[in-house]
Parts: C-alpha cells; sequence; structure tokens
C-alpha cells in the first residue's frame, strides 16, 4: 500500500475462481492462494480482485455499506486497471481468512 492507502506493488499470491460455479445467490466461495508469503504484522495489505473477460459477466463482491467493522479496512475500486484508485473507508468487502 502506498501512503495515502492505494494498492501497489507485486502480488503475494494469487488465486481464481471459476465462475460457472457460482450460484447467483449470495453464498461464501473458498479461493486458494497457494504458498504465498509470511505477512507482517501492523502491515496494511490489499485483497485485490481482477477480472478477466467481458464487464457483462463480472461479479459482484457483497460488501458492508452500513458500518465499517474491519479496523482500518476501506473499500478501494478501479476502473482503469489500478492507473487511478476511489477509496469508501465506511464500506467494507465481506472476507474470511484461514492460513497457518
Amino acid at each position: 500500500m502506498n501512503g495515502g492507502g492505494d494498492p501497489t506493488g507485486a502480488d503475494l499470491a494469487s488465486g481464481t475462481l471459476d465462475t460457472s460455479l457460482i450460484s447467483g445467490a449470495a453464498a461464501w466461495y473458498s479461493i486458494e492462494l497457494g504458498a504465498g508469503t509470511a505477512l507482517t504484522l501492523s502491515t496494511q495489505y490489499a485483497i485485490v480482485v481482477r477480472q478477466d473477460g467481458a464487464t457483462a459477466n463480472k461479479v459482484l463482491w457483497r460488501y458492508d455499506s452500513t458500518e465499517a467493522s474491519y479496523a482500518g479496512g476501506l473499500y478501494i475500486m478501479s476502473d482503469d486497471a489500478g492507473t487511478s484508485w476511489i477509496q469508501d473507508p465506511a464500506a467494507d468487502f465481506m472476507f474470511e481468512e484461514w492460513g497457518d
């Protein structure tokens, strides 16, 4: 993350989701991120989702727009492949982290 809170740098880990498995109803989906890397305490990281294909086939990621509940988290989006970012600190995307 840069000083303004926008994502920067190379991916630390990556995974994919086969969108044909999505039922259309709100649900949790697991995405294996591979070996990844060790994270550093008190460092802010970003979960970046990239769409491959037509905009009409986009996947919507559920978020809480009523009250940000993840301390230090915020909704950030880019519609130009990460050249610029739009931040909304009042919203958080929903996710669970499972690791060692």
